[in-house]
């Protein structure tokens, strides 16, 4: 799983900026929708999208940049340099059960909030 997500990180690692410039916008837009929406029934219309937006937007963000720079273990290294790199690899471990429980809990929000917002706004 963690050569996984080292493999993802790589493959997406041109997106880390566009990422990171839609992370720091996202909340302004946010910010914009509910101060303008009008209370009525269609006012607050683009919120639900816009926080499942930013939700998955900061969660991609993190995973890339977390699972970027994962170190290697090498035959050259001496034992000392192994088990420094195996505990730091143990802990990436556990960061990518944690990164992959999150993204399981956005994905059952996502369900949930839009389905309210399609029986709200389509239905």
């Amino acid at each position: 799983m963690l050569i996984r997500l080292q493999y993802i990180a790589h493959r997406l690692s041109a997106l880390r900026k566009p990422l990171l410039i839609g992370c720091l916008l996202m909340p302004l837009v946010i910010l914009w929708l509910a101060l303008t929406g009008s209370g009525g029934s269609n006012g607050d219309q683009a919120l639900i999208p816009a926080i499942l937006f930013f939700a998955w937007l900061l969660l991609l963000n993190t995973a890339l940049t977390l699972f970027a720079d994962v170190p290697e273990l090498r035959p050259d290294m001496s034992w000392w340099q192994r088990q420094k790199v195996e505990a730091v690899r143990a802990l990436y471990w556990l960061l990518a059960l944690l990164v992959v429980g999150i993204a399981a809990a956005t994905l059952v929000t996502t369900w949930q909030l839009a389905s309210v917002w399609v029986y709200m706004y389509v239905l």
